[in-house]
């Protein structure tokens, strides 16, 4: 599997017990989202995605989710995998509803205001504690806009853009 094939959800964070568990942490809001998937990808080697196949999933909560892995089998077999970044193939990844989205699919959205117009496009999502935010490139440089569900008016993802209620001031307040 390609790197470009999948998408990051998280990283062991460490073995559990003797039996080759691991301890992986999601990146992604609701974890119970993937509840069900079948297999991971390991960046084992550089640029080199090994598929694993899941044969348990306990969601204790966002960063505590006990994986068991085919063949991982003892504390000896699962130590080298603690840290590695946990990938799936975007085709695996669950059907979102029509105002919900994963980030990976909204860079090269469109960001539209209701009074300014287009502002530019979304080239990376910046996750934080306490807010998420979208880096826009427009022709003004970056803006950093919250990614907020008050400030949406609309999600277009046929036509790919986010139409948005900007606070009077805030793309002044990033190009200083």
């Amino acid at each position: 599997m390609y790197k470009e094939e999948c998408i990051p959800i998280g990283r062991f964070r460490k073995t559990n017990g003797v039996e080759g568990d691991l301890v992986a942490s999601f990146s992604i809001d609701d974890p119970y989202l993937l509840e069900d998937i079948e297999w991971v990808h390991l960046e084992i080697s550089p640029g080199e995605l090994i598929p694993f196949a899941v044969e348990n999933l306990n969601i204790r909560a966002k960063e505590n989710i006990l994986i068991s892995l085919e063949f991982i089998d003892s504390v000896e077999k699962a130590g080298p995998l603690a840290g590695l970044t946990i990938f799936i193939a975007k085709s695996d990844m669950p059907e979102t509803a029509e105002d919900e989205f994963y980030f990976h699919e909204i860079i090269g959205w469109k960001v539209l205001d209701n009074a300014l117009g287009e502002i530019g496009l979304i080239k990376e999502i910046i996750e934080n504690p306490g807010q998420d935010l979208m880096r826009v490139e427009s022709d003004k440089g970056d803006i950093f806009i919250p990614l907020h569900d008050d400030l949406i008016l609309e999600i277009n993802k046929q036509e790919k853009f986010f139409l948005l209620i900007l606070p009077e001031g805030l793309i002044e307040l990033n190009q200083k």
